[in-house]
């Protein structure tokens, strides 16, 4: 008796909206706001966190200096990166030689860019180590030269690195050659230069960091243990794996508390915008409520049709905020910032943002509980009034 009734109530109810379509469109819309920011935050968010975390592989090394949290803040030495030439578990490339990559890195800053683009100096190891690294633009830089590769996620962030563009790095200008592209990982966001070449260039007698390509995964603890026995060096190895999935850890905190800081910020102004328009409608529906109560109608079935009704619209909000930044943000990239540490610099990445289905589903979850929290309280006012007093003020 009592499902009949609430389903009767909630089809009046829900024909009525029409005669309500400025109320219902306030929050309509502004519920639609909180999940478009919530969904665009969330995808952010997780779009950071896989570009750093899928930067590494576990069968690869990352030899930094004791102490260094990120390759930027590292120093190496080139007696010390020689050192490592001759330690166990190394695989060799093509040629016969160790697979052994010294590397430098080095910022610039780019008027089209808000922040430092990395460049990375490296050898020709360096590029055979990473296979992951395709050119798919131009060619390849050529040792000894001041040439440029690009990154494509860090292109499509600067018009200005577009091929056959120079860029002025210490005193000396670089020719961009070509385009690369890595699966949307950090390093995509980076530009490529011959190691040796660009040192020389900026004045720097140190490399930053060696990445090393081991036989397998299994031998990381044959090479950590001979990195740490190293007298004199005070060097540190970590799989590349370990070394990028602890930065993204680290993002990743950092990037879902401000998602949903700001989604609960915006989400506390449309419920108290949702509470605001259903006490107004239902103090105008007063007489009607207590009509309903007078003639046999039970509180519980008033009740759920004004929660239905509110948690149909939110959905509907919900619906719409989602698609749109589907339709807005899906595929876009994004300029962020990391944030090194204490005294660094922060590093320009740029990000592809994938719009997923659970962060949708999120939004639709949020949405349903501020329709319901903003729906409650009225409901609850009006089926405990007296039905005397309410049918006297109407």
């Amino acid at each position: 008796m009592a499902a009949m009734q609430a389903i009767h109530i909630t089809l009046v109810s829900l024909r009525s909206i029409s005669g309500r379509l400025g109320e219902s469109l306030v929050v309509t819309v502004g519920i639609a706001c909180v999940v478009f920011v919530l969904v665009m935050t969330l995808a952010l968010a997780s779009s950071l966190t896989d570009a750093i975390a899928t930067t590494g592989h576990p069968d690869r090394a990352l030899v930094l200096r004791n102490g260094s949290v990120v390759e930027s803040l590292s120093s190496l030495s080139r007696e010390n990166a020689a050192r490592l030439r001759s330690l166990p578990g190394i695989a060799r490339q093509r040629d016969g030689d160790v697979a052994v990559s010294p590397e430098v890195l080095v910022n610039v800053m780019l008027d089209d860019v808000d922040g430092l683009v990395l460049i990375r100096g490296l050898t020709r190891s360096g590029f055979e180590l990473r296979p992951e690294v395709r050119v798919v633009e131009g060619r390849t830089i050529t040792e000894g030269r001041h040439e440029l590769t690009v990154g494509r996620l860090a292109q499509r962030s600067a018009p200005s690195l577009a091929i056959g563009r120079h860029l002025k790095v210490g005193d000396v200008d670089w020719r961009i050659v070509g385009v690369f592209e890595s699966g949307g990982d950090a390093h995509e966001s980076e530009l490529f230069a011959d190691g040796p070449t660009l040192m020389a260039a900026v004045g720097r007698n140190e490399l930053s960091s060696a990445t090393v390509q081991l036989l397998s995964a299994d031998h990381f603890g044959q090479f950590h243990s001979a990195v740490a026995a190293i007298r004199g060096a005070n060097l540190k190895a970590e799989r590349e794996s370990d070394h990028y999935r602890g930065q993204a850890e680290t993002m990743s905190r950092l990037s879902y508390v401000i998602a949903y800081v700001v989604g609960a910020i915006m989400a506390f102004g449309a419920t108290c915008g949702a509470l605001n328009m259903t006490y107004s409608t239902v103090d105008a529906r007063t007489v009607e409520v207590a009509t309903l109560r007078a003639i046999g109608f039970g509180a519980f079935p008033i009740t759920v049709a004004v929660l239905v009704e509110s948690t149909l619209l939110a959905v509907i909000g919900a619906v719409a905020g989602a698609l749109l930044a589907w339709v807005f943000v899906d595929g876009n990239t994004f300029a962020a910032t990391q944030y090194l540490g204490p005294g660094a610099s922060v590093n320009h990445l740029t990000l592809r943002l994938d719009v997923a289905a659970g962060h949708m589903a999120v939004g639709v979850v949020w949405a349903c509980g501020i329709g319901l929290i903003g729906a409650l309280l009225p409901a609850l006012r009006a089926t405990n009034r007296s039905i005397a007093r309410s049918l006297q003020t109407g």
